[in-house]
């Protein structure tokens, strides 16, 4: 379990969620007045007024710091799991924030010339006792690369390249840590279209919590997502009260029934209702040719592409390949490409066609295969 520090309820109520009643006492330097979701952000730059911070404000490096902090200013970042709130430090720009259940995660950046270096950061116990100096709480080490701009028509990215020039993090801003992953959910989790054996069709739109195929009209519901640990998860409550647990599989989805206990704050699954099989992705992307699109337009986070099966993200990452006609040694790629009405292959390397984009998409697919393997 991670700790939680004073400034949870603070960054909790910036990313859209409450802090529990079980929380320590709340510093007398941090107001626990209602302010408006601007007044929060502004008031999470402010630094604690303690001997440590005006430390800080003395040393020869905090205008430098200070300055750099402006590309951070009025955002969380997040990598699909956890949110970061970005202030100025001794030499460094300290990340702090955690997850919608618990704070507790932090890292630093130290500035230098057009990039950054990853470091240790810190959260914040009482006024002058910072913990978790040295954690850094995103995937990476001490002194990687780590690059903050446009990528794309897609925004800002924060990416983490390792000694190797690997990436092996993407964060993005977000307003909303729930709703970021609630999004996440319902566009690479849940989007598409599914047919049972008995050729009963369900539908789960790409753009909106609404989903076609429960209801005996046939018509469409609205759904709003179940929480465990105060997180979104794939658990979609219908309109109508009945709640069910959608999980993927390599074809298809498995599709429970779940009862709600509010005694226990617990989700139970009952029996199966359905386990259609997938016809096809609902991704809208566009022009682009696929069935996962989205990796050519946006450097994707773990917390995205961990909503995938293993054989989905070996059929991704090789989709990007395939999209500037690869032609693969193995012979089930070949024949799964073969099959696409886009696939011309004319060459064995295509490397040096890949975009920027697809190329940190390609590491973190194998960064997320390999953890997969490790789990099985």
């Amino acid at each position: 379990m991670m700790k939680r520090s004073i400034i949870t309820p603070i960054l909790l109520m910036i990313a859209g969620l409450r802090a529990d009643a079980a929380l320590p006492p709340i510093s007398p330097d941090f107001t626990q007045t209602c302010l408006s979701a601007e007044e929060i952000v502004v008031s999470s730059f402010k630094e604690v007024p303690s001997d440590r911070a005006r430390a800080y404000r003395t040393s020869p490096q905090y205008p430098a710091v200070k300055e750099r902090l402006r590309e951070f200013e009025g955002k969380q970042w997040t990598n699909g799991f956890d949110f970061f709130i970005a202030t100025p430090t001794d030499g460094y720009i300290n990340f702090s924030g955690g997850s919608l259940h618990e704070g507790g995660s932090s890292f630093g950046l130290t500035p230098e010339d057009d990039h950054y270096r990853l470091r240790g950061g810190f959260f914040v116990i009482d006024e002058d006792t910072p913990e978790g100096d040295g954690y850094i709480a995103i995937n990476g080490s001490v002194g990687d690369r780590v690059e903050v701009r446009q990528l794309g028509e897609a925004g800002v990215f924060m990416v983490v390249y390792n000694a190797k020039d690997i990436p092996t993090e993407v964060l993005h801003p977000t307003n909303d840590l729930r709703e970021t992953i609630e999004t996440d959910i319902v566009t690479y989790c849940l989007a598409g279209e599914y047919r049972t054996e008995d050729g009963r069709t369900f539908t789960f739109f790409p753009d909106r919590k609404e989903v076609k195929g429960f209801a005996e009209d046939g018509k469409s519901q609205s759904y709003t997502f179940g929480n465990e640990y105060e997180t979104p998860v794939n658990i979609i409550i219908l309109d109508d009260g009945r709640s069910f647990r959608v999980e993927k599989s390599d074809n298809g989805l498995l599709i429970r029934k779940c009862t709600y206990y509010s005694s226990e704050d617990l989700w139970t699954d009952g029996n199966t209702y359905a386990t259609p099989q997938r016809i096809r992705y609902l991704f809208e992307a566009g022009n682009i040719s696929g069935d996962f699109p989205f990796t050519a337009l946006q450097p994707m986070t773990c917390g995205q592409i961990e909503h995938f099966t293993r054989k989905e993200l070996r059929l991704m990452r090789n989709e990007i390949y395939a999209r500037h006609g690869m032609r693969f040694r193995s012979a089930d790629l070949q024949k799964h490409f073969e099959a696409k009405a886009w696939y011309t292959p004319t060459t064995d390397d295509v490397s040096e066609q890949l975009s920027e984009i697809e190329r940190i998409n390609i590491e973190m697919i194998r960064q997320i295969e390999k953890r997969h393997d490790e789990n099985r």
